[in-house]
């Protein structure tokens, strides 16, 4: 797991540091800089790190389905500021994740593809109906989360979030949990975005 955690921080890491020069070349063409502010819905699927019991032989992780609603901050793009909240749960052992996050994203626009980045650090709690991780109750802590991902902008106003990728840290368990998710969703731009020639 710290592997697969440390070849997707690599390649978040890369992209950020290359996308800044291609944009150069984007900004050459259109002489356009997009600032607008951006709110976020997205569907998310979480495989967790919690394996629990269906047979004799066989241990299932835990899978997790819910939402997240993100908002970005874009005055000083490509740099954004970030806030998210995101709820999810998931059966058969009812479990229900909530968490909070901010931190800072990394964005760029060439023509409609919008690749980004997310580094966010916030609070998370969970509860189980069966005593996940030897909770009795809920347990909140801290959390990180590392993201990346492609939006594509189909109108002035709207856009959809084609992938986005997450790996989570949570305080769960003795050493701590990592969840993975993927997931897809819409975006809604909030005022104009300026322009320069």
């Amino acid at each position: 797991m710290k592997k697969l955690f440390c070849v997707f921080a690599a390649v978040v890491a890369f992209g950020l540091t290359a996308l800044p020069a291609c944009g150069q070349i984007t900004y050459a063409a259109t002489g356009r800089h997009r600032s607008a502010n951006q709110l976020s819905a997205t569907y998310e699927w979480t495989k967790t790190d919690y394996s629990y019991q269906v047979s004799t032989t066989d241990a299932e992780r835990i899978q997790l389905n819910g939402g997240a609603v993100e908002y970005s901050f874009r005055k000083f793009y490509p740099i954004e500021i970030v806030g998210a909240a995101q709820y999810s749960q998931g059966q058969p052992l009812g479990q229900r994740l909530m968490s909070a996050e901010a931190g800072l994203g990394y964005s760029r626009v060439f023509n409609k593809v919008v690749p980004f980045g997310r580094l966010l650090a916030g609070e998370a709690r969970t509860s189980s109906n069966q005593y996940m991780y030897s909770i009795r109750g809920s347990k909140t802590g801290l959390a990180m989360g590392l993201s990346a991902g492609v939006n594509y902008e189909l109108a002035h106003h709207i856009g959809i979030r084609v992938i986005q990728l997450q790996n989570q840290y949570l305080p769960f368990g003795s050493l701590g949990s990592v969840y993975w998710s993927i997931g897809s969703g819409i975006n809604y731009q909030l005022g104009t975005a300026r322009t320069r020639e």
